[in-house]
């Protein structure tokens, strides 16, 4: 029995693990082609379901009340709807719907049972933007959607980078661009199980240059920033360089890993 009991445990410590793995991350566009539907909203409620009434499976054990105040794509939808969740995942991390948030949440119609699921968990719920970010996120969406409809693949993929450009030109959306034009300055990149089907865009002079002035005008580096210096090294790496000293001397020591 005991010599049964170790490869047991292991088996399900494996399980837990696979299980537990991230998912491959999200960025806009990505997220646009994906999604039945976007909306921008308030959360009017979030609740747990009883057990015996978990929806659909047992990765649907919580809910969030939206109030839908614009539908970005996928109409029509009534005034609130219900989207089902786990709340208690660790690793993938869920969405995250806190009772009176303004977000952007990207949602698709399960074929079977009510209500609505949030696409690519994390990825899917975009909060704390305030009216300039959500202005931002809603025209950069309208553009990508417009730029799908292009027959044409070699216009569609010119207007792709100008939009990734845009985005990452964009504090606001700076990582939707950024990630695509160059993933493995993410450390999520790790965790990409499509790879590479964006090393068919890259920024050109011009391009590195604009986003070399924005990265020098910078105040303050956050995660994104890192991956626009990726980008922009090669153009001028004295005045990077001296950027980079200035500004990390100025980082609080948890985040300089």
């Amino acid at each position: 029995m005991q010599k049964l009991l170790f490869p047991a445990i292991a088996l399900l410590l494996f399980a837990a693990t696979a299980s537990a793995y991230p998912i491959t991350p999200r960025p806009l566009r990505k997220m646009i082609m994906e999604s039945q539907y976007i909306i921008r909203g308030t959360v009017l409620e979030t609740g747990s379901l009883p057990a015996e009434k978990t929806h659909s499976s047992s990765w649907n054990s919580d809910y969030a009340v939206i109030l839908v105040r614009e539908a970005w794509q996928g109409r029509p939808l009534p005034d609130t709807i219900t989207v089902y969740y786990t709340a208690r995942l660790i690793c993938p991390a869920p969405p995250v719907y806190t009772k009176g948030e303004e977000i952007i949440t990207f949602l698709n119609k399960p074929e079977k049972g009510d209500g609505y699921e949030t696409q690519a968990l994390s990825y899917g719920v975009k909060s704390g933007l305030g009216a300039a970010g959500m202005n931002v996120y809603h025209q950069r969406t309208v553009e990508m959607q417009q730029i799908l409809a292009i027959k044409d693949q070699q216009l569609q993929a010119e207007k792709t980078l100008d939009w990734l450009i845009e985005c990452a030109a964009n504090p606001y959306t700076r990582w939707e661009g950024v990630y695509e034009l160059s993933p493995g300055s993410d450390f999520m990149s790790v965790h990409d199980k499509e790879g590479g089907t964006h090393r068919r865009i890259f920024p050109n002079r011009r391009q590195q240059e604009r986003l070399f002035d924005l990265l020098l005008a910078t105040d303050t580096l956050a995660y994104a920033d890192m991956g626009l210096v990726d980008i922009v090294t090669g153009l001028n790496d004295a005045a990077l360089l001296g950027f980079l000293k200035k500004r990390l001397m100025q980082v609080h020591h948890l985040y300089v890993w």
